[in-house]
């Protein structure tokens, strides 16, 4: 009895502590994945930038995109050529990429 009840707290605790890491924010995950060439503030005005077009992420172009366009965008890579995206197939989940979309709606200018 008492090991099953023990085996059942250490399922309970795992559960609970693996989701916790997987669940990531729209700006943790935006940090990790987009902050070394879109900027922390998504202005894309880095490094890399200066060899790349990287859009401002705050700019009317991009906040008038759809939520489909942007998860094609950068789930699938869809109308990048200078620099690679496709995070859907580099394991991003649909989850932080809805998060991440979120998180740059709120980059507005």
């Amino acid at each position: 009895m008492i090991r099953s009840v023990r085996t059942t707290v250490g399922w309970f605790l795992l559960l609970i502590f693996s989701a916790a890491a997987f669940a990531q924010s729209g700006a943790e995950t935006f940090d990790m994945k987009c902050v070394n060439c879109h900027g922390k503030d998504g202005a894309g005005k880095t490094g890399f930038a200066q060899k790349a077009t990287i859009p401002n992420l705050r700019s009317q172009v991009i906040q008038s995109k759809t939520d489909r366009d942007l998860h094609d965008s950068i789930g699938r890579g869809m109308g990048h050529k200078a620099y690679p995206h496709a995070y859907l197939m580099r394991g991003m989940t649909e989850g932080q990429l809805s998060s991440v979309i979120g998180f740059i709606r709120s980059l507005k200018n």
